[in-house]
């Protein structure tokens, strides 16, 4: 399940180098470099006046970049994408993805069609093909003792040998709002995560992942109420 080839479909990439070999980590590690080497100033977008660009950043044709959006260092978006009023900073976004309001998206990959809606952050991972991720969902990338991140492959705990990995996602894995995502986490493809969910561990393709829960209602005394059953 691990696979690079497992988690996300590797024809038509827009940028294939990233994900060559099997470990689904790779293409983060590598990315700075990537970035660093290949990003150009080639703004193609309709902007919002209000919105503001800095750095080496390639937005395609068809896209639109909202109000208060900040897209900031190396960053490509591709063709057809839709931007709110976010922050975007060193980042690959595919075509015909989607982030919206009040978003932060740092260090990661948004392959194609991939969605992040309203006030979610997502930190040094990756999101498969059409993958979507609910508001307010928040995709971690640090250990709280700064030590490198773990993550389960094939019935191992392994080093990555990273101090910064989130969530690897594969291809249209589905998240509901509210979500905490751990690091290193790995989902298989045409998974779903329900709302509120804190999820760690690695999940295989076709998981369905909720949150069990006893919700208790009681009645509340008005306030000067007596303490028993009647008024006071």
């Amino acid at each position: 399940m691990n696979q690079m080839g497992e988690l996300f479909r590797l024809e038509n990439l827009e940028h294939p180098e990233l994900f060559s070999g099997d470990r689904p980590w790779d293409p983060i590690a590598r990315l700075p470099d990537y970035l660093e080497k290949h990003a150009t100033e080639n703004v193609q977008a309709e902007v919002h006046s209000s919105a503001i660009i800095e750095g080496p950043v390639s937005i395609g044709a068809n896209s639109k970049v909202d109000a208060r959006a900040v897209i900031r260092g190396f960053v490509f978006i591709g063709e057809g994408c839709y931007v709110g009023g976010s922050l975007i900073r060193d980042s690959i976004i595919e075509e015909g993805a989607l982030v919206g309001s009040g978003c932060e998206i740092g260090r990661s990959i948004l392959l194609r069609g991939a969605k992040v809606y309203h006030n979610s952050v997502v930190l040094d991972s990756i999101l498969g093909a059409d993958v979507s991720i609910g508001g307010g969902t928040l995709l971690g990338n640090t250990n709280v003792n700064d030590s490198n991140i773990h993550v389960q492959w094939s019935d191992e705990r392994i080093d990555t040998g990273l101090l910064r990995l989130g969530p690897l996602v594969g291809d249209r894995t589905r998240f509901g709002m509210g979500g905490l995502v751990y690091p290193g986490v790995i989902v298989g493809h045409d998974s779903v995560i329900g709302a509120g969910v804190h999820l760690i561990g690695s999940h295989p393709p076709n998981s369905y992942v909720k949150v069990v829960q006893t919700v208790r209602a009681v009645v509340r005394r008005r306030r000067g109420q007596a303490s028993g059953d009647g008024d006071a």
